[in-house]
């Protein structure tokens, strides 16, 4: 009698240990192309946080072995977007590192402290420019926004401050 009460429960186990032997996998291997990232970034992210049809990938950037991807949540009327960082592993192979907070400075225009340099993601149809002055120089670097969602990446120590202009050169706020 015994014996018949405890196979069910076996089996369940059975389950439950691929179940979790799978999801260790997943964390543990690194993912392929562009598919595996955006697998691997819903895996990250709670239900609700983002829409599985309009998910996508915004913007990459690359420093060293490692890549910032910048994920567009897919929700309408909203400019949610999730930096993640990953581990480049070889070719098209990466490994998920962590989820990153981003400082939502304007609405649309992200900035992101990463690997010794300052991520910027711009997504406002507003901004033209992006203009950086260093506080080691008296030259302002004046970047042109042709394509959005637009990614730059800045290596500095910090020492800087940024602005974001619209089409007649007035700073949007």
């Amino acid at each position: 009698m015994k014996m018949k009460n405890t196979i069910p429960l076996l089996g369940g186990l059975a389950v439950l240990a691929a179940v979790i032997s799978f999801g260790l996998a997943f964390m543990e291997h690194p993912v392929g192309g562009d598919a595996g990232l955006l697998a691997r970034a819903k895996w990250e992210m709670r239900d609700g946080e983002f829409d599985p049809d309009g998910f996508r990938i915004a913007a990459k950037a690359e420093q060293g072995d490692y890549c910032l991807i910048w994920f567009f949540c897919g929700i309408e009327g909203s400019d949610q977007y999730v930096p993640m960082e990953f581990e480049i592993t070889g070719d098209d192979g990466y490994r998920f590192v962590s989820r990153r907070l981003p400082l939502n400075r304007i609405v649309g225009i992200y900035e992101l402290s990463w690997r010794d340099s300052y991520s910027f993601l711009i997504a406002n149809d507003a901004c033209r420019y992006l203009c950086i002055d260093p506080a080691y120089s008296s030259e302002t670097m004046r970047i042109e926004i042709e394509e959005q969602p637009f990614q730059y990446c800045y290596e500095d120590d910090g020492s800087f401050d940024c602005r974001f202009l619209d089409a007649n050169g007035e700073e949007l706020l």
